[in-house]
């Protein structure tokens, strides 16, 4: 009997709690809505404008050379890239072989 007692006593504060609650969100709603309705009665037009497709932007391409084909080196910058390419191969096979050892 003190169990059915103490649970219906249990639900009706928790009835009671989300009963304040959703007055609460009710008052909270009711101001936001009052606020969404004055300001659109001081907006300047309450009608949206029309519709504009917006235009895709163009990069502009650099002039003097055809895209997508490759532009000559000289031998200075060959070499530094063929020493950074070999640097980064030595560093995957090292990485490579670490892993394989179990490290």
């Amino acid at each position: 009997m003190i169990y059915l007692v103490m649970m219906m006593l249990v639900a009706g504060i928790g009835i009671g709690s989300l009963m304040m609650q959703q007055r609460r969100q009710r008052a909270h709603m009711e101001s936001v809505e009052g606020f969404r309705n004055s300001l659109s009665k001081i907006a300047p037009e309450a009608t949206p404008g029309p519709f504009r497709k917006k235009h895709a932007v163009a990069r502009p391409r650099p002039r003097g050379r055809t895209p997508g084909r490759p532009v000559p080196m000289d031998a200075r910058r060959r070499a530094e890239a063929r020493r950074r390419l070999e640097a980064r191969r030595r560093s995957q096979m090292a990485r490579a072989a670490a892993s394989r050892n179990g490290f």
